[in-house]
């Protein structure tokens, strides 16, 4: 059975196995394993959906993964280039850009894009990793959060990003593990693409990346430019294995038998209210954005009058 792309991008396997079909409204979509390695692709691909409008309750939320992702890679780097890829409302940058980073950020949705630059007073533009050029050797940091399953080839879209950071260069990388139970194919259903660690990993390799923060099983990464792309294929047969055994059991009724979905429920909820209350006595949203940002970056210098 073959997908879109003739040949798998990690390890060059022809050879797909069904895992499930999905209908969504736009018509029925599978969920194809590679049998060479365990990479799994939706076929046809996924155009996705328009995120949610901006709101203050969402910024809150935004504010909080925002100030996450800075302290992580404020232990690598402290100023520098910085792109940051996501479909978000702009936090991230504004977060990124009051510490002193000279950011851009790159988003599919124009009403997002237009909210970052006009009410967030970002450097923000539209489009995504597919359709965007950028010039070779320019950055010193990519940020690439919850997009390289969104793609239509994660391959291509990591050799760009190989091209745009300078030598030594840092990307940071999150994205659904497939092999959590409320993360697989049967639930995730608006992915183009499922990884694992070791099939995230391996694709870092194969596009000229060094893994510096190697935790054991996890797809959120930090990794180096050290080379050009490499042109080889790194099948993962044991991995294929192990994958399609654990995917292909999958049920919603075992899933549904552990506390995972419950817990999730009520820590959903649980946020949801702190962050609805956080956002419902603010001024305006950019001032409920600063006010964030000094809450997570205490001691941090004001804004100049350019800002």
């Amino acid at each position: 059975m073959k997908g879109e792309f003739k040949n798998c991008i990690l390890c060059g396997s022809q050879e797909k196995k069904l895992l499930s079909e999905i209908k969504l409204a736009t018509g029925k979509v599978r969920k194809l394993i590679c049998a060479g390695c365990g990479l799994i692709n939706s076929d046809p691909i996924i155009n996705q959906e328009k995120p949610p409008k901006p709101g203050n309750r969402r910024v809150v939320r935004n504010s909080r993964v925002a100030a996450k992702r800075l302290k992580k890679i404020l232990n690598y780097k402290t100023e520098g280039k910085l792109l940051y890829i996501s479909a978000s409302y702009g936090v991230f940058a504004y977060f990124a850009k009051r510490l002193g980073f000279d950011v851009l950020g790159l988003n599919p949705d124009e009403n997002l894009s237009t909210f970052g630059r006009e009410v967030l007073e970002t450097h923000m533009i539209t489009g995504d990793l597919g359709n965007t050029n950028f010039p070779e050797y320019y950055f010193d940091i990519i940020a690439a959060y919850n997009s390289l399953d969104k793609v239509r080839n994660p391959l291509d879209s990591l050799i760009m990003i190989n091209k745009s950071l300078k030598n030594g260069g840092l990307i940071f990388i999150e994205i659904d593990d497939v092999e959590l139970k409320d993360k697989s194919p049967q639930r995730i259903t608006n992915s183009n693409y499922y990884f694992n660690a070791e099939t995230l990993k391996w694709l870092l390799f194969k596009t000229g990346f060094e893994i510096l923060d190697d935790k054991e099983n996890s797809t959120s990464l930090v990794a180096k430019k050290v080379s050009s792309p490499r042109d080889i294929t790194i099948p993962l047969p044991e991995n294929y294995e192990r994958l399609y055994h654990k995917l292909s059991n999958y049920s919603s009724f075992n899933y549904y038998k552990t506390k995972i979905p419950y817990v999730k429920f009520f820590e959903k909820n649980k946020k949801y209210l702190s962050d609805l209350f956080s956002g419902l006595f603010a001024m305006d949203t950019k001032a409920l954005v600063e006010r964030n940002f000094k809450k997570y970056f205490p001691g941090s210098t004001e804004p100049s009058s350019q800002d």
